[in-house]
């Protein structure tokens, strides 16, 4: 995204500040005339930096800069994985193949296809450590927001998520329901 620092209303600083809240951010180059706002465009991440005016060899070196993988990205692109004991072994799992966490007592129950685990964990752990991952629909339940499919009203006037590849209709609280329709 390009983007100027001086604009009428939010300035470019705080648009990013906003478009870096997003589960994946854009990628944002900063052209401008303030060459003093370098230092805070970096702090909010900025991919690159250009003073008007601008030649066309300066943009298309901070487009190719923007279009190549470092080390960061790869990374980020490592997948995310939980660890678990099961008779005495540990083992970890991918969170894409994860449906739902379900508190019970002092442990925490996670359900995959064909399987569930108990993990030490609790929901809120898990929210802290996962926040781009999992979604409280429920005060013991959390669930995978990538396999949300529909939240669904219910003849009593409940509501409950269906998850993809879950049999399973998990119910959503009142007091969460509009956090999950705002997710959704």
């Amino acid at each position: 995204m390009l983007l100027d620092v001086d604009m009428p209303g939010i300035n470019g600083l705080e648009v990013a500040k906003e478009l870096n809240k997003l589960t994946i951010p854009p990628a944002i180059v900063f052209v401008t005339a303030h060459p003093e706002h370098a230092l805070n465009a970096l702090q909010l991440s900025a991919a690159g930096y250009l003073v008007k005016p601008i030649s066309e060899q300066a943009l298309q070196t901070v487009l190719e800069q923007v279009g190549r993988l470092n080390k960061a990205h790869l990374q980020k692109q490592q997948a995310v994985k939980i660890s678990y004991q099961l008779a005495g072994t540990l083992k970890s799992v991918e969170m894409d193949a994860i449906y739902y966490f379900n508190a019970e007592e002092k442990y925490t129950k996670m359900v995959l296809k064909g399987a569930e685990a108990l993990i030490e964990q609790s929901l809120k752990q898990l929210e802290l450590l996962y926040p781009a991952y999992v979604l409280r629909i429920h005060r013991n339940t959390l669930v995978n927001k990538s396999k949300i499919i529909a939240l669904h009203s219910q003849s009593n006037g409940n509501h409950a998520i269906q998850l993809q590849g879950c049999d399973e209709l998990l119910p959503v609280s009142r007091r969460e329901l509009k956090t999950v329709k705002n997710a959704l």
